[in-house]
């Protein structure tokens, strides 16, 4: 009974207490209107705009024809949805189907969809969401994996699509506006705005000179299109750059395939089921300091290292060794320019070669034919003695430059300068670094990078050669067997 009683007076207490409490007007860490009514509060707000507003029509009228074009744009857009099976990392591990998302802008009245390769690749369920929310099987056309670029097809049964343009992306400019669309986390059509932050970003031989802009592309943009301010497709966005590996987000700098590429690689497409890559069988670098020394030249151009046997360059005549000047009746300044000019070469045309040949001039014509229809052999013509300077060169990892006036006016105008160092070089394991001077080879003070590279190749293969070289204000001398 007592314990019942103590029960039942601590119940008593703590219900007059909740009682109070809320009588009071509190609440747990939350005080409330402490009044027993509430008063309404009084306000007014503002019937006016900003004034001045007239002064802004310029801003307004943007806004508004922005509004109106990414209006337009949208349409054109499409979510694509993808479902594969993934192949285990182990053995013991099953087969798994797996889905993903991407993008892709429609770019035909017959419903052709342009995205990227690497959004269909391994898939073989593709479906593609359309503006209105109708939903379509597509069919797969054919893929340029080198380009990282797909064509789809879908049916509409007699709706009209609405396409958009390709625009010139050789016109693009730096800091131009741009707006990329795109489905980015899934999360449905999207438009980002921002601009052209650079041009010719390169990450592979086949990757070449794409648009950097940082209009925010995210994972799940991957096919969308980047969009000019008269509504033209300027580009396909590719890919992001993350500063962590395998986290891709956005870190404002992402990256697009330019137009003119993609319609070409969409045409080929369209037409052959594969895209065509110009073949002409000749192997080009750019004119090192080693290779002017060697050829005697020092102009502009790109040196020829290999021939494929029974090529088009081939029949044309092309050697190794040669320089070449000029295609087409365009100057060469460098080997990707010449490479970019012969890829974007219509095929089973003839092209003027101009190339320079033991300080002549010679006038070439070399077919260029499509990289699929040669059956030819893969075996190659090469310069031996041309080839054994450059791979001496290459072993010694050492490049040089000219001294330059400053340099000079504290050290004398003797020596030359070591302006890189190959990693795992010769060089490098005998401790040279960036920034010495070498002093003399062989007791032979150097005065140029040319007579340092000269001296090089005269050398007979096995000989051993003593360079001195200076660093701050000791030298040392170190020994090399080419």
């Amino acid at each position: 009974m007592k314990k019942l009683g103590v029960l039942v007076l601590v119940f008593l207490v703590c219900f007059l207490g909740t009682l109070v409490i809320r009588n009071q007007g509190f609440s747990w860490g939350r005080p409330q209107n402490i009044e027993a009514g509430f008063k309404p509060e009084k306000y007014e707000l503002q019937d006016n705009p900003i004034e001045n507003l007239d002064k802004m029509s310029t801003l307004q009228r943007l806004d508004e024809e922005r509004t109106v074009l990414i209006n337009a744009i949208i349409p054109s857009v499409v979510c694509i949805s993808t479902e594969g099976l993934q192949r285990p990392q182990s053995e013991q591990a099953g087969a798994s189907r797996v889905r993903d998302i991407g993008s892709g802008v429609i770019v035909s009245h017959q419903g052709h969809i342009v995205t990227n390769n690497h959004v269909i690749s391994g898939k073989d369920r593709l479906n593609v969401t359309l503006h209105d929310g109708r939903e379509l099987e597509a069919k797969l056309i054919g893929t340029d994996p080198t380009l990282d670029i797909a064509v789809l097809r879908v049916e509409t049964d007699g709706v009209e699509l609405q396409p958009l343009k390709f625009g010139d992306s050789d016109e693009v400019r730096v800091g131009q506006m741009v707006f990329a669309v795109g489905n980015p986390f899934g999360l449905g059509e999207a438009v980002t705005q921002g601009i052209i932050s650079a041009k010719e970003r390169s990450f592979s031989d086949e990757q070449r000179d794409l648009f950097q802009t940082d209009a925010a592309i995210n994972p799940g943009n991957s096919g969308g299109p980047l969009i000019n301010t008269q509504g033209e497709v300027i580009g396909i966005n590719v890919s992001i750059y993350s500063a962590e590996k395998g986290q891709p987000n956005s870190q404002g700098v992402g990256f697009s395939l330019p137009s003119n590429e993609v319609m070409r690689s969409f045409e080929q497409i369209a037409e052959k089921g594969h895209p065509v890559r110009a073949f002409m069988g000749v192997s080009v670098q750019d004119l090192t300091p080693e290779g002017k020394t060697f050829l005697g030249y020092r102009g502009n151009g790109v040196t020829v290292r290999e021939v494929t046997k029974g090529s088009p360059a081939a029949e044309a005549g092309v050697l190794p060794r040669d320089v070449i000047l000029s295609y087409d009746g365009k100057k060469v300044e460098g080997s990707r320019q010449l490479l970019n000019m012969i890829l974007r070469s219509s095929v089973d045309e003839e092209k003027e070669l101009v190339v320079l040949r033991q300080g002549e001039k010679v006038k070439l014509k070399a077919m260029v034919i499509d990289s699929m229809d040669w059956k030819g052999s893969q075996e190659t013509i090469k310069d031996e003695e041309y080839e054994q300077m450059i791979k001496r060169v290459e072993l010694i990892g050492l490049r040089v430059r000219d001294l330059e006036w400053i340099e000079k006016r504290r050290g004398g105008d003797v020596g030359v300068v070591v302006s890189a160092i190959a990693k795992a070089s010769y060089a490098a394991k005998m401790g040279l670094k960036q920034g010495d001077r070498v002093i003399s080879i062989d007791k032979s003070m150097l005065r140029s990078a040319e007579q340092f590279y000269q001296t090089l190749i005269d050398e007979e293969s096995g000989a051993e050669i003593t360079m001195v070289v200076q660093r701050n204000n000791s030298q040392v001398a170190v020994r090399l067997k080419l």
